[in-house]
Parts: C-alpha cells; structure tokens; sequence
C-alpha cells in the first residue's frame, strides 16, 4: 500500500482525534503531530495483523465523512484498557500490544475484524465512534445506561 490519507481534527480542549477514512481507524494525540504518529503506529499495525481479504473490504468499502455529535453523546468515557474488554464480550481477542495500541481482533469463518484500540487513558468520542464501526459491537454497549 503506497499511502492513505488522514483526517486531523480537534475535539474540544481533550486534543486532536485523526482518522484514515479508507481503513476506518482512528487514533488521537494532545497535538496534531502526536495525533499523525499515533494513527501511523495503528495503520501499520493494522496492515500487520488484518488479513488480506480484511484489508481489500475496507480499501473497497464507500466512505461518507460526516459529524453527528447529537446521536453519540450517551457514549461514555472510556481508556483504551476499559474498551478492550467490552470488544472481548463480543468474541474479540488482543493479539498484539505495541507502542500506544492494543490490536483487537476478531477471526469470522472467512475473514477477520481487526480494530486498533488506543492504549489512552481518556479515548476522544472520534477515536471510539471509529472503534464502534470497525468493530460492528452496538453502540449501545459503550453507552452510559
């Protein structure tokens, strides 16, 4: 893969949440810099661990980037080590730790889910409305109830 593009936003005074639109993975950092370094770390993390046919359906996957803070502000406040544990009630598994990401990973009979997971104390609304989609885990399960 030659390079993929990224999104770099701030969220609130919490830092910058930057994002591959073509992966869906999102990671996050206090600066912009921290931010590009991080979703770097977890996009060659993903390439390592996913599967081909993983990594072919998300390259061939439609992408809409739009903000709907509305709909996800019951979410609640999770760090990396909270979020993996919830993926796990859903047949996710960590196979790899490296730097500042826990890659969580699902095998299906033909494929695998692979989400990489921020190793944050605090993960940005961004970071986890990314985890949600890659992971295919109801919203709901990160929701305050």
């Amino acid at each position: 893969m030659g390079s993929v593009k990224a999104i770099i936003e701030r969220e609130n005074s919490l830092g910058f949440v930057a994002l591959c639109a073509e992966l869906d993975i999102a990671s996050q950092g206090e600066t912009v810099e921290e931010a590009q370094k991080n979703l770097t770390e977890a996009v060659e993390l993903f390439f390592e661990c996913a599967s081909a046919e993983e990594i072919q359906e998300r390259l061939q996957q439609e992408n809409s980037i739009i903000r709907i803070e509305e709909q996800m502000s019951n979410l609640r406040v999770l760090s990396g080590n909270e979020c993996c544990p919830l993926l796990a009630l859903h047949g996710f598994m960590e196979v790899r730790r490296k730097g500042s990401h826990i890659i969580m990973q699902k095998r299906l009979e033909t494929t695998t889910i692979t989400v990489p997971v921020p190793d944050h104390k605090e993960l940005h609304i961004g970071t986890l409305q990314s985890i949600i989609r890659q992971s295919g885990v109801a919203k709901n399960v990160f929701e305050n109830l």
